[in-house]
């Protein structure tokens, strides 16, 4: 590999590795509310465990132990996306249909979020 090539690659893994933190969103501790809340609703595990932990420990919102259940079972809880292509009435018909496509994507639920949501549950017995 020519050192062109290798310095091209190296750039190029260090900007994909930058951008898949950005996108996984590994650590929301420093986000502020409304990114995190955003990406939460938008369903990455990851910012639904860190609201679940604000709601919790009452981090930059009033402390509210039932929404921060639901954010930690969300953030637990597997979820399987399907892509669909829609394909348009074929001859005489009057109604298109929807193709799945490809394998289905299962994004896993997080052992952290249900430990804490465990403990909450412990906490709550008590």
């Amino acid at each position: 590999m020519s050192m062109t090539l290798r310095s091209a690659v190296a750039a190029a893994a260090i900007i994909l590795s930058s951008n898949s933190l950005a996108q996984n969103g590994s650590d929301w501790t420093n986000a502020s509310l409304a990114e995190v809340q955003s990406a939460a609703k938008g369903g990455l595990k990851t910012a639904q465990y860190e609201l679940g932990r604000r709601y919790e420990e009452g981090i930059g919102l009033e402390r509210d132990t039932s929404k921060a259940r639901k954010w930690y079972k969300k953030a637990a809880g597997d979820t399987v996306d399907q892509n669909f292509v829609y394909s348009g009435p074929v001859g005489s018909e009057q109604h298109g249909r929807a193709i799945k496509v490809g394998r289905p994507h299962v994004q896993p639920g997080l052992p952290a979020a249900a430990t804490r949501l465990k403990d909450m549950e412990r906490a709550d017995e008590r």
